[in-house]
């Protein structure tokens, strides 16, 4: 993983359906923006992370960042009337829902019991309805991922680490020019 990211840092890794190419670079600096989430929200490795919505290239990053965070994903297909979705979160015992805007849109109106999950938009990492903890996080992602990393993220900052913890890799090592 870690020569596939390096050796393709500026290199597309997909194309969404409109066209528009994803580098390398764009997955792993969203990988890191969830981490960043996770983390602030109170997240810890081992909690669960639902994921709902449409197979998109943002949709692509959540999923990785769940996995290399060490949380576990659960997965509930969006095509599922809005119902059977807050079923399954109910059952899920997830501390976070990562949502997409269409699938979203489908479950705002009937999403108001307490035993579902905090939900952050997977579009824009935006919290969509939320506690205090999760809500302050979301809107801190930038802040917190420009401090830090002030200079951005480059390719040396990759490690073999990274393939199972991406976020804690980059706060260990240095930077490496690249």
């Amino acid at each position: 993983m870690e020569r596939a990211v390096r050796d393709n840092w500026n290199e597309a890794v997909a194309t969404d359906r409109s066209g528009a190419r994803r580098l390398f670079s764009d997955l792993v600096r969203e990988i890191c923006r969830f981490h960043i989430l996770f983390e602030e929200a109170g997240i810890s490795a081992g909690d669960r992370i639902a994921l709902c919505g449409e197979d998109s290239l943002r949709h692509t990053a959540a999923s990785f960042a769940v996995s290399m965070y060490k949380a576990e994903a659960v997965a509930i297909p969006n095509d599922l009337s809005a119902e059977r979705i807050t079923e399954s979160l109910r059952r899920s015992d997830s501390a976070l829902l990562l949502v997409d805007g269409p699938t979203w849109r489908r479950l705002s109106d009937d999403y108001s019991s307490s035993d579902l999950p905090d939900v952050v938009s997977a579009d824009d990492g935006s919290a969509l309805r939320a506690r205090r903890t999760v809500a302050r996080a979301a809107r801190r992602v930038d802040a917190l991922y420009a401090e830090q990393y002030p200079q951005g993220i480059c390719a040396g900052d990759v490690s073999v680490a990274a393939a199972a913890n991406l976020l804690a890799a980059l706060r260990t090592e240095k930077r490496i020019a690249g």
